[in-house]
């Protein structure tokens, strides 16, 4: 047990701030829980199971169990499809978007199966899931755009800085935009030698943060009580 904290304690603190981030806002959602609305309590799952996938896999690691996370990442993706496509179906319902929340439903799971074959055939588990962080990076940008879109064609009486889903959908915007340009440009990045740069890495990780606070402060929103029905509030 010495050892195990040991190990966790030479761990580097933008990781370990990462955790308590993620902590943080699992226990937001969980103290606001019953104050959500669908799409906010489907956000809350999505980040305490991100938190424990996290924290499950270094232990791991840190115990010399497994070797990578990889096989955590594979699952995990598919399992983020899901929960943003039924988050961005709960959405559009608040927006009166009933072709597009079945059309944000049917896309995100396809592209779950499709995740998990690929990482069944293509690109097996040993392997980081670059092509999945590609696939949920399309998901979530085209319906960030699309709801951003819709948003503005549906305006609210509350300031955009107080809605909750503006702070989802910008911070999921952001942090998977990130990634797949990341991903999309790795190859090439990595060079002959296939050495990662290090502001790849760096890039990675402020976006995390940024994403994370941002759901944070979705969450926070999502507690007040809303004039209209633009905000995804109660």
């Amino acid at each position: 047990m010495i050892e195990f904290l040991e190990a966790w304690s030479l761990l580097p603190v933008d990781f370990l701030c990462y955790l308590l981030l993620l902590l943080l806002d699992s226990l937001i959602g969980i103290r606001f829980y019953r104050r959500f609305p669908k799409s906010f309590r489907l956000l809350t799952q999505l980040i305490i199971l991100t938190f424990l996938v996290e924290f499950s896999s270094e232990s791991l690691i840190q115990a010399e169990k497994i070797e990578s996370n990889f096989i955590f990442y594979h699952l995990l993706q598919v399992i983020q499809l899901l929960y943003y496509a039924l988050i961005y179906h709960e959405l559009f319902e608040k927006l009166n978007q009933g072709k597009y929340k079945k059309r944000a439903l049917w896309l995100g799971s396809s592209l779950a199966l499709l995740c998990f074959i690929i990482s069944l055939s293509i690109q097996p588990f040993q392997f980081f899931p670059s092509y999945g962080s590609l696939l949920l990076s399309f998901f979530v940008i085209a319906s960030s755009l699309l709801y951003y879109l819709k948003m503005m064609k549906t305006p609210s009486t509350i300031t955009i800085l107080k809605q909750a889903g503006f702070w989802f959908n910008s911070g999921s915007f952001f942090f998977y935009s990130v990634t797949f340009f990341v991903f999309g440009y790795f190859e090439f990045a990595q060079g002959t030698d296939k050495v990662t740069p290090i502001w790849v890495s760096n890039l990675i990780k402020s976006s995390n943060f940024i994403l994370y606070l941002s759901l944070g402060l979705s969450l926070y929103f999502a507690t007040t009580k809303p004039s209209d029905g633009n905000i995804s509030g109660k």
